[in-house]
């Protein structure tokens, strides 16, 4: 091949790729005008975190989105109306550096949250801690039960009032402890689905919240199905859990949690990951002590309130209004339903109280007399009263001079070394 050849052959190699050159150069330029720049986009994203932490704070008003650290006014307990699905703050989500919103799950109503890593990380610590103080704050209706076995209860310890006050057991630190819970927690489930059965109304019972901080040592096959069988079955039931340290081991993968929103705990604390949340995640940190203290301490009040019973709440506002023709009944007490009712009648002609020494059996007698004393008048009802203790647990049911002439004993009163008291029934309520 001669030289001039190779020099066409060159001439036109180049022409080509100063062809191809100049069609890359137009191609880009077009694009120039369709990229945007850099930050172009910012504005978007921060009004879309703006329009993300509004819908938040819809899902979960007040302290159930709320910033727990920066909060600085007093958390108006059991807030939310207690209808519908109950969300709860979880963490920040990042859409860029500058633009966050909070980010919150369904809980009471709805499901349960998974978390990969157990207490252990002080990390998740803090959350659980966040978790509770914001449910039982918002939740008109919620009971709780507390496990934590990886570290000795140590995740719940700004919680004691809660414990102190009744509305929780001590927190489970062990296999059967945590099994003790999971008990508790199923009955639960039974009694709402018996309630269903009897066809009343089952959103007037509360939610149980069952926390659990993390699982003892190797966990047995047994205990994962039946915490699995439980959240089956809980929402149904009202109840809902709050799992950390649920994953796999080296022998087995751990069961699928239904109706769960799943928290998978990374090491950099910016890149956390909820499910269903397309943008990494930075955890709630623990509560201020001072918003526990203020907020558990105030429960512990408002139960106490509503949960202690006196007599005058056994007692209705019209006396003796009631027939004795089918049985007797009286109100005894007040669960989780309302009011409790006893009855004395066909079904029930007897009843056989038991109990420790001390442990109200009189007291218990007492509330019984008096709720059919201002029920039932003496043309309704007439009493005998025995008592084995010297005559002194029915003082106030004994006829005295100052009867008013309008009641008439139908019984002559009898004493004796082996029966001390045996009285017949006169009222002091007059009728209304």
């Amino acid at each position: 091949m001669s030289w001039r050849t190779e020099l066409d052959r060159a001439s036109a190699a180049f022409r080509e790729a100063r062809s191809h050159l100049h069609r890359a150069e137009e191609l880009l330029a077009a694009k120039e005008t369709e990229i945007p720049p850099e930050d172009a986009t910012a504005d978007a994203q921060a009004d879309l975190a703006r329009q993300l932490g509004d819908r938040a704070a819809t899902l979960a008003p007040g302290v159930l989105s709320a910033d727990l650290v920066t909060l600085d006014s007093e958390v108006a307990l059991r807030s939310h109306p207690g209808v519908g699905t109950i969300y709860v703050r979880v963490g920040t989500g990042l859409v860029t550096p500058d633009a966050s919103f909070p980010v919150v799950v369904p809980m009471l109503g709805a499901g349960h949250l998974v978390i990969d890593a157990d207490a252990s990380d002080s990390r998740v610590s803090g959350l659980l801690q966040s978790i509770l103080l914001r449910t039982v704050a918002a939740a008109p209706k919620v009971t709780v039960a507390l496990a934590d076995c990886v570290a000795l209860g140590q995740t719940f310890t700004t919680a004691a009032p809660l414990i102190a006050g009744g509305l929780t057991g001590p927190t489970a630190t062990d296999g059967p402890g945590l099994e003790q819970v999971l008990a508790t927690a199923e009955a639960h489930v039974q009694s709402v689905q018996q309630a269903r059965n009897d066809s009343l109304d089952v959103s007037s019972m509360p939610f149980l919240l069952v926390v659990i901080a993390g699982l003892p040592p190797q966990p047995s096959r047994t205990l994962k199905g039946r915490i699995a069988a439980l959240a089956h079955a809980g929402p149904h039931g009202r109840v809902h859990l709050v799992l950390a340290g649920w994953r796999d081991d080296r022998h087995e993968p751990a069961p699928a949690i239904e109706h769960a929103t799943y928290l998978s705990v990374a090491a950099d604390d910016a890149a956390h990951r909820v499910s269903r949340i397309p943008v990494p995640v930075r955890l709630d940190p623990t509560p201020p002590p001072a918003l526990s203290k203020q907020v558990y301490q105030g429960l512990a009040r408002v139960h106490d309130r509503e949960t202690k019973v006196v007599i005058g709440d056994l007692i209705p506002a019209a006396h003796w209004q009631e027939s004795s023709v089918t049985g007797l009944s009286t109100v005894v007490g007040r669960d989780s339903r309302g009011e409790v009712t006893l009855s004395l009648d066909d079904a029930t002609p007897h009843w056989l109280i038991g109990g420790r020494t001390g442990g109200g059996k009189t007291v218990f007698l007492l509330d019984v007399l008096y709720g059919l004393a201002s029920r039932y008048s003496p043309r309704e009802l007439s009493m005998y009263l025995l008592d084995f203790k010297e005559g002194v647990s029915f003082t106030e049911f004994t006829p005295s001079p100052e009867t008013p002439a309008g009641f008439h004993r139908s019984a002559p009163s009898v004493w004796s070394p082996t029966v001390s008291t045996a009285t017949p029934y006169w009222s002091r309520f007059e009728p209304s």
